[in-house]
């Protein structure tokens, strides 16, 4: 499978962030990763105050699974702000989260 070209990968996210804005910012990269697919880091400023969200995504996945990896890590953006920081893959609050990303996104 071919990786998204970063054109399509920049509209993903310009998509997301238009579909399903967060409260705090979101960044976005493509780095070589060992052991993930993808994941996502909350960044405090120097009042321990959240500043923004890194997403960072493998750079070696296919098309299909870059997209599948940015959804997922986009939900624990939102279940992550509206929860504190709950729990990663719960039903309550990130289940909702990446389901309201999957119908904004797709359109269903």
């Amino acid at each position: 499978m071919r990786k998204p070209p970063a054109k399509k990968f920049r509209a993903w996210i310009a998509d997301l962030r238009e579909m399903v804005p967060t409260k705090i910012p979101v960044k976005v990269r493509r780095r070589p990763l060992k052991a993930d697919l993808g994941y996502t880091q909350l960044v405090r400023d120097a009042n321990d105050a959240p500043s923004h969200f890194w997403i960072v995504i493998h750079s070696e996945l296919s098309h299909e699974a870059c997209w599948l990896v940015l959804t997922h890590e986009w939900a624990h953006v939102m279940s992550w702000v509206e929860h504190d920081l709950v729990c990663d893959h719960d039903y309550e609050p990130w289940g909702r989260a990446y389901a309201k990303v999957y119908q904004e996104f797709v359109g269903i």
